[in-house]
């Protein structure tokens, strides 16, 4: 080859290195930057003790609520908080008046994330009165969002762990767990009819 290919060779390895150092760089400072809210979330910043929580079992947050106002001057989407003990899931629940899919890359801030954030469907009301209320989160590498509910694939930690704590501005609900599985990739909220009590309790 002569020494111009040569030169259009180098020059496109180059580029190509420069792209993947930039591309690897970015992902770096994403991870960074959803480390870091992480730490806020899990530094309690937007929890405090008042004492009106019913009680709840040893080791689980006690006499705690949320701080929903200061939540929600920074996200008035933000309506609850979810939290299950044994795991690193506590986090806030937000639902958009639009776009079901905006919290998959969209933070409880309302921010660009590609983490993104708790959240619930407008198929589901926001006072958990509905027969099922599906949460999404993604599966994050770091173990983060959703990516703990693995946990629940191994018995002993099953049997451990039974309860998920849903806390809003009014209430603290407390959900037993009966059943940890795998599914397809259905929509359940659109494949079943809950408010259908023989559906539901299939």
């Amino acid at each position: 080859m002569n020494k111009k290919i040569w030169k259009i060779i180098f020059c496109i390895g180059v580029i190509v290195c420069v792209i993947c150092l930039g591309l690897l760089g970015w992902n770096k400072y994403q991870a960074y930057r959803l480390q870091k809210e992480l730490e806020a979330i899990e530094n309690s910043q937007y929890t405090q003790r008042d004492g009106q929580e019913p009680e709840l079992p040893e080791g689980v947050r006690h006499g705690e609520s949320i701080d929903f106002d200061k939540l929600q001057k920074i996200n008035k989407e933000v309506y609850a908080w979810v939290y299950v003990p044994g795991t690193r899931i506590d986090y806030p629940v937000a639902q958009n008046a639009k776009d079901d899919s905006h919290y998959l890359k969209y933070n409880y801030k309302n921010e660009p994330e590609f983490a993104g954030c708790i959240y619930t469907e407008r198929l589901n009301k926001k006072d958990f009165t509905d027969p099922n209320t599906v949460l999404y989160g993604h599966n994050m590498r770091n173990g983060s969002m959703f990516q703990n509910l693995h946990k629940f694939e191994e018995k002993s930690f099953f049997r451990k762990h039974t309860e998920i704590y849903i806390y809003t501005p009014k209430k603290t609900y407390i959900y037993k767990i009966f059943a940890a599985y795998k599914y397809d990739s259905r929509h359940l909220l659109k494949s079943f009819n809950f408010d259908d009590k023989k559906v539901f309790k299939n």
